[in-house]
This record gives C-alpha cells, structure tokens and sequence, in this order.
C-alpha cells in the first residue's frame, strides 16, 4: 500500500463519524451536554470516563488517557494494522479501496510536446575537518 497523504488521513477522520462507529460496535453511551459518555474498552471501571465529543469526533478517557480520532479507535478496539484499519474506515465512508484504485494514465503521463522540468541541483556546503557546515 503506497503512503496515504496526510490530508486524505484527515479527509478520512472527518468523513467518517465516530459516535456511529461506536453505536455500530454495540456500546452504549449517555449524551451530557455536548458530548457522549461511556464506559472505556481499554480498562476496566465501573463508571464512564471516556468522553466522546462529536463536534471534534475526538475521544478520551479520563481514567486510563486513552485518546485519539476515529482510526486510533479502530487500532485499539478492534487490535488491527493502520492499513487495514483505513480500509475499514474507507468502507464506512463508501471511498474505494485504495488497493484496487486505478490510477489515470493522464496523471502519470506529461502531455504530448512538453518536456519535464529539470530538477534542481543539489547545494553542496563547504565542510571543515570536523565535518561541520561553514557558514
């Protein structure tokens, strides 16, 4: 799987709704105020102290400092890989898996009749005997 920018992660956690996921994982949860509250998965308590927020689709736990997005939710509660917890969550958001995407041979190709741009050369800085940069 090739490396996932950082602004589809973001795309992704913001698409995808945690207080869903959490309701679709079977967890029961109490609205206050603004938030939701619940009982941690990640240790034991009889009281909640883990406060989802919707606004944020944040969590944290205030007993154990469990706190995250909604793919670091995947990661935990469910014990599986980054990756496949990205293809979980690009499922939930109906986006197609980035194992099977195609790319478009127009965003690999340069257009007919234009030539790529050089790249630059590399600045090569003058080294004293211990190796350090002179300025």
């Amino acid at each position: 799987m090739a490396r996932i920018p950082d602004t589809d992660l973001a795309h992704l956690k913001q698409t995808v709704s945690l207080l869903g996921l959490v309701r679709k994982q079977g967890r029961t949860m109490k609205k206050r105020g603004e938030d939701y509250v619940l009982r941690c998965p990640f240790h034991h308590e009889k009281t909640p102290s883990m406060v989802i927020s919707p606004a944020k689709n944040l969590y944290h736990c205030f007993g154990c400092g469990a706190a995250g997005s909604v793919l670091d939710w995947v990661i935990q509660t469910e014990g599986v890989t980054l990756k496949i917890a990205i293809r979980r969550l690009r499922e939930l958001a109906g986006l197609p898996d980035m194992d099977n995407a195609v790319v478009a041979a127009s965003s690999l190709a340069a257009p007919p009749g234009s030539q790529a741009a050089p790249l630059p050369s590399p600045k090569l800085a003058d080294l004293d005997d211990d190796g350090q940069a002179l300025l």
